[in-house]
């Protein structure tokens, strides 16, 4: 087993699960595992706010793979195999052949969980054979209207275990990548367009119960993102876990037929702006390797490395155009040690050092 029982009782024990949402939680204590205490903080080192629009609502919830192929990537593990909505006849074999196995699954059928019979909801955990059955690993940490969701480990049942699961799992198991750079990154998009349609959603119940755990990603990321970097934000760490029960608060009034209260809105848009100034990235100690991209991208353009330092546009270049972009960020790639993402590789990201530099951050990885 690639990681004992005991080594995982012991990360169990050490990790700060209230940091981590459902999905990350069990990738930290993985990781922690394979790479040592104290890995999981590579987590926090990307600060985000970029909402994206779902099932009605502006949110910040990633998407599940997204948000496992990012972090697995921080951690230093590699996915060896991959099995997506995996039959349910197939557990025993995996489950005996890779161990220990990450998996994600509805909530809803977890026995373990307060969630369970309650809410349906992705919900991570790790699983391998233990005696007769299988022993699961979840170190997530919540208190939940239906009692508190605790870290530790229980025994199973492997037909308890296949029974919960259906054919509803996405099952991996990872292997040991070596671990990328954590530089320190702080992508805050403008709050006003999110702020706008949770004040004008016409149901303000629903409105206010989707707030109720907007505002709970968003508090756990800041606090994941504070540790990472060592930050002593105590007051304002403390105002958005307030925020988190304020807005629960209200939701729960809400509920009763009282009036839906603005201040928790207000409050949101408040800390918000106040993240812009607080968690700002020094540019000395968030980009280490900013010189290297910018003698990349002059040497490309046939600029003065200061002039691209002080922010010349790359289009005031001779000959600037698609293929000298590409020049650009195929050099970046080899000098920095990233491979940046196509979705990132758009105009607005292309014009200057900055808008480089901002893409080589989210990468998510150092020089090398």
């Amino acid at each position: 087993m690639s990681g004992s029982a005991a080594d995982l009782g012991a990360a169990l024990d050490a990790l700060p699960a209230e940091l981590f949402d459902c999905v990350q939680v069990n990738l930290a204590l993985l990781a922690d595992v394979r790479h040592g205490p104290g890995t999981h903080l590579r987590l926090g080192a990307r600060l985000t706010f970029r909402p994206r629009f779902q099932d009605g609502w502006w949110t910040v919830e990633p998407a599940v793979v997204d948000q496992v192929r990012h972090s697995a990537g921080l951690l230093g593990l590699d996915v060896d195999q991959r099995w997506d909505a995996c039959p349910a006849d197939r557990m025993p074999e995996l489950i005996a052949r890779y161990e220990p196995l990450y998996v994600v699954a509805d909530a809803y059928h977890l026995p373990w969980l307060p969630y369970a019979g309650q809410q349906h909801m992705r919900h991570s955990f790790l699983v391998h054979p233990h005696d007769d059955g299988v022993r699961v690993w979840d170190a997530y940490r919540n208190d939940t209207r239906w009692g508190p969701a605790v870290p530790g480990h229980w025994d199973l049942s492997e037909k308890d275990l296949i029974a919960a699961l259906g054919d509803t799992a996405d099952v991996i198991s990872f292997g040991t990548a070596a671990l990328p750079e954590p530089l320190p990154a702080v992508e805050l998009d403008d709050p006003s367009e999110y702020l706008a349609s949770y004040a004008a959603a016409p149901d303000r119940a629903a409105a206010l119960a989707r707030l109720t755990l907007e505002t709970w990603l968003l508090a756990r990321s800041r606090l994941l993102h504070a540790a990472c970097r060592d930050m002593a934000l105590q007051e304002h760490l403390e105002a958005w876990q307030g925020l988190v029960q304020q807005t629960y608060v209200a939701w729960r009034m809400v509920q009763r037929g009282r009036p839906a209260p603005e201040a928790p809105l207000r409050r949101l848009g408040d800390l918000l702006n106040q993240d812009r100034v607080l968690f700002a990235v020094p540019v000395a100690d968030g980009q280490p390797w900013r010189q290297r991209v910018a003698e990349a991208a002059a040497s490309v353009l046939g600029l003065p490395v200061p002039a691209v330092l002080g922010g010349a546009r790359f289009d005031t270049a001779p000959g600037y155009g698609s293929l000298r972009i590409v020049e650009i960020v195929e050099l970046v790639e080899r000098v920095v040690g990233v491979e940046l993402s196509a979705d990132d590789l758009v105009p607005e990201n292309l014009r200057d050092l900055d808008g480089l530099c901002r893409i080589v951050a989210r990468a998510g990885v150092g020089a090398r």
